[in-house]
């Protein structure tokens, strides 16, 4: 009777028992902290590398699905190829795509992600926003040419590189331009749909060479 108890038992778990619940559970990882859990190639490695910009912006950033992004270009005396954003995934840094090339062999701002996963970045005078899920172009937006002022009739001269980036709380982006020169330097708030919103042409002299931080009060 024993017997025939515990195969009733056992058919009546089965049967309750969800697709897969019999299955054992996926072994723990066995590394320890500070072990290196994969290692990712640059792809091109030979003749590109992960630049360095002079303003020494680190061009990396995670996701919110956990991607992580980066910059990868070469430009020398040898050899000049634009930069592109390249997403790996987290958990065993494969590559997932590269963003198509931008306008210049660097970064000229940190890389930064909106919280709809956008991913957005300065190469020299264009400010770009990605898609997270494949790396195509969403929109682009370079400094203008000109830009109305009452001191110059026809419009002040304005274009230039661009230098730093800033999200703001409600997904606006800040950034502005710098350079040498009689142009006029000035700050720029673009919408999340690439559409500028404001620009403050105080931006004196050479422009704006430090990072911009955002306040907990909306300041700049």
């Amino acid at each position: 009777f024993s017997y025939f108890l515990s195969f009733i038992i056992f058919v009546l778990i089965i049967a309750s028992c969800d697709e897969g619940c019999l299955v054992p559970p996926e072994p723990k990882p066995d590394y320890q902290v500070g072990d290196t859990i994969w290692i990712h190639d640059v792809p091109g490695s030979d003749s590109i590398g992960i630049p360095t910009p002079e303003n020494l912006y680190l061009s990396i950033a995670q996701g919110t699905d956990g991607s992580i992004y980066y910059a990868a270009a070469n430009g020398n005396a040898i050899a000049w190829i634009e930069a592109r954003i390249f997403a790996i995934n987290k958990d065993d840094g494969s590559l997932k795509w590269k963003s198509e090339p931008l306008d210049n062999a660097g970064l000229n701002s940190q890389i930064v992600v909106g919280d709809d996963g956008t991913i957005y970045a300065i190469g020299h005078s264009t400010l770009y926003a990605f898609n997270p899920g494949d790396g195509t172009l969403k929109w682009s937006w370079r400094c203008p040419e000109k830009l109305p002022h009452p001191d110059y009739p026809n419009g002040a001269d304005t274009f230039g590189a661009l230098n730093s980036l800033a999200l703001t709380n409600n997904g606006d982006l800040v950034l502005a331009s710098y350079g040498s020169g009689y142009f006029i330097r000035s700050i720029y708030c673009i919408d999340e749909n690439g559409d500028t919103k404001w620009y403050n042409m105080g931006a004196t002299q050479y422009g704006v060479s430090s990072k911009i931080t955002i306040g907990k009060n909306g300041s700049l």
